[in-house]
This record gives C-alpha cells, structure tokens and sequence, in this order.
C-alpha cells in the first residue's frame, strides 16, 4: 500500500474510533464537536474495529472540513498566536451547525 493510502486510512481509522467513543460516551459532545447526528451515532456506537478498519480501508477520505473557507483562513493566520476568540467562533460555528440537523 502506498504510503498515501496509508495516511487516509489511519486518518478515516482515527475518525472513526473517535466519532464512535463519543457516540457511545458523549453524544451531545459528538453532534457538537464531530458534526454528527443521532442516526449515524447509533450506527457508529455499535461496529466492532474490525468493521471501522474495513470501513477506514474504503480508498476515499471519509471526513471533511466543516467550516467555510474565511475560517480556515482566520484559523491559520492565527495559528501563530493562539486566538480565545477563534476558538469561540469554532465553537459557536459548530453549535449553529449541530442546530441545523
């Protein structure tokens, strides 16, 4: 497997064990912070590492910015000097999106 591959399968694998602990320990911290909704959480809380592994190995990058660009480009002009309002912004970006589901 080339090392590209590789990398989107521990990132999809990463998500993925991640969106299902929240699922199963925190579900409003999973909508909120993840993006996901009570639908997907219960399919997540239930599939083995097995399952996520096979899911994870599916050749597509299975998780996505959820911000518009202005953020991004907000975010990384900061990045250089940690920003209490940028992390409000995300926070309160990531609520309104929870919101909308």
């Amino acid at each position: 497997m080339a090392i590209l591959d590789q990398d989107v399968v521990d990132l999809n694998l990463g998500w993925l064990v991640t969106a299902r602990d929240l699922s199963r320990n925190d579900p409003q911290k999973a909508a909120i912070v993840l993006g996901i909704d009570e639908a997907r959480m219960a399919l997540l809380s239930h599939l083995t590492l097995q399952e996520l592994l096979t899911i994870a190995r599916s050749g597509i990058l299975l998780l996505r910015p959820r911000f518009r660009p202005e953020f991004w480009i907000d975010l990384i002009a900061d990045c250089r000097r940690p920003s209490p309002v940028t992390r409000l912004q995300a926070l309160v970006l990531a609520i309104e999106e929870a919101g909308e589901r």
